[in-house]
């Protein structure tokens, strides 16, 4: 049952990363850095939820990472509107792993699809459900240099 109220969405950002360091051991090795301005709307969702949700993210970013020379995750959240109101925030974790392999990309958001030989594959389909929850949307954008996975949620009402 979630806990819906209005929400600095800097708060569960934070919480995700630091579980992901708890729970998914993504360590030291791995750089991570955020963009998190002070201006974003307030956003309408479970913060328990939403962390969780990061925390998956990060982690399959950091799982997708553990190649490279300089391993880097980046995650951002930026004001999104139209006529210069934001009714919407994105949430973006970024790294500069090798992308999802072609074959794989369709299959990513259902259970038990994995690339890794431990672990369940159950990572975004946890985050779909969840944003899917908050009335947001997941877009993934991968490439050879790197995968991008963004969360669109959409702002309270009263955004002041």
């Amino acid at each position: 049952e979630l806990k819906m109220q209005p929400l600095d969405i800097r708060m569960p950002l934070k919480r995700g990363l630091e579980l992901a360091r708890s729970k998914f051991q993504v360590n030291g090795g791995v750089a991570v850095e955020t963009e998190l301005p002070a201006n974003l709307p307030k956003i309408f969702g479970d913060e328990g939820a939403l962390a969780e949700a990061v925390a998956h993210l990060v982690a399959n970013a950091a799982e997708a990472v553990t190649e490279q020379r300089k391993p880097k995750i980046t995650l951002s959240a930026k004001p999104i509107g139209q006529a210069g109101r934001a009714n919407a925030v994105l949430v973006t974790v970024q790294d500069n792993g090798r992308g999802i392999a072609p074959e794989m990309r369709e299959k990513v958001f259902s259970p038990f699809c994995t690339t890794k030989a431990r672990g369940m594959g159950l990572g975004l389909p946890i985050v779909k459900r969840t944003v899917f929850d908050h009335n947001g949307r997941v877009d993934i954008d991968t490439s050879a240099s790197g995968t991008a996975v963004s969360i669109a949620l959409p702002a309270t009402v009263n955004a002041d």
